[in-house]
């Protein structure tokens, strides 16, 4: 044990080796996981890592980072410890501040779109009393505005939702129809060819496609399937969602994904690209106009896993 170790539990050399085991150093709801790392630490010669909770000397509870490294043919290991209490608290505090603007955003956004209900209800009664042209004119940018910024409102929860939660490994199958669910498809048909694959994404994930399958049916004008399937490509795994709608016109390709031009058309594709990138996922539209809309998700290498033997057909 070195003085920087002895330091941070409180402890003299003298009093700790031969004499304490590792395990009565640590919280007890940790310690069965602490045997195991260390057993894993005694099979695998790599180092093994874990966070846990230690007791100092006075008995206070500390939260640690131990890293253990076995010594080859000594059934010895070596033991580091980094203490991340400070980190942990600053964490902690972090997490319960954003819970708190949560809940106040919450309750904010629901009295806005009260009174925005309000609004609209009054104006809609106007409108039906209106008989200039000038005054109905008026009375419609109104509405207008009042839609949109019902819209805005809404918008700020969704987006608020993105990065809430860690993300996780999803089948990307059963995402996909948890994506439908509310969604009427008919009369489109829906082909999906992504079983045994895994990506690791953002819990909103199957937001993106609900908004990719949404847009290719209400936008597409003429849209009578749509086809969601898989593509490796050199370090990337590429999901394909393809429609035979009338497709994205090359000028506005590149912009649909802002959040100035979705402003004006809807900001849908806007948090799709948002929640996608919490994980390093990117999008975009490779499509020919006229003859329909082609939304290439660019998943990075280590952000994807392959749960059958047979994995997706590679590009050439």
């Amino acid at each position: 044990m070195n003085p920087e170790f002895g330091r941070m539990l409180g402890y003299v050399r003298e009093g700790v080796e031969g004499k304490k085991k590792g395990t009565e150093f640590v919280v007890p709801e940790d310690v069965r996981t602490m045997q195991g790392v260390w057993q894993r630490a005694d099979l695998d010669y790599s180092p093994v890592r874990h966070e846990l909770r230690f007791i100092r000397w006075d008995g206070e509870v500390r939260n640690g980072y131990l890293t253990i490294n076995g010594i080859p043919g000594s059934r010895r290991v070596v033991i580091a410890l980094l203490d991340i209490t400070e980190n942990v608290r600053a964490e902690k505090a972090v997490q319960e501040a954003n819970r708190k603007l949560n809940v106040l955003n919450s309750i904010t956004r629901h009295d806005i779109l009260n009174q925005l209900t309000v609004l609209k209800g009054n104006l809609e009664l106007e409108r039906e009393q209106v008989t200039g042209p000038r005054d109905a004119a008026v009375l419609e940018k109104e509405l207008a505005a009042a839609e949109a910024i019902q819209s805005l409102i809404t918008f700020t929860r969704d987006y608020q939702d993105i990065g809430s939660e860690p993300p996780v490994w999803q089948a990307l199958r059963d995402t996909l129809v948890r994506s439908c669910q509310g969604l009427r498809l008919e009369p489109v048909t829906l082909d999906v060819e992504t079983e045994g694959v895994e990506v690791f994404a953002d819990h909103q994930l199957a937001r993106v496609f609900a908004i990719l399958i949404r847009n290719a049916i209400v936008h597409g004008e003429k849209t009578t399937r749509i086809r969601i399937y898989c593509q490796e490509s050199f370090e990337e795994l590429h999901i394909i969602c393809e429609d035979d709608g009338i497709g994205i016109p090359p000028e506005a390709k590149d912009r649909i994904f802002t959040r100035d031009f979705s402003l004006k058309s809807g900001l849908d594709l806007y948090l799709a690209k948002e929640i996608l990138s919490i994980t390093g996922i990117g999008i975009r539209e490779t499509g020919r106009y006229g003859e329909g809309a082609e939304f290439e998700i660019r998943v990075p290498k280590g952000g994807y896993r392959f749960t059958q033997k047979e994995s997706p057909g590679k590009r050439p």
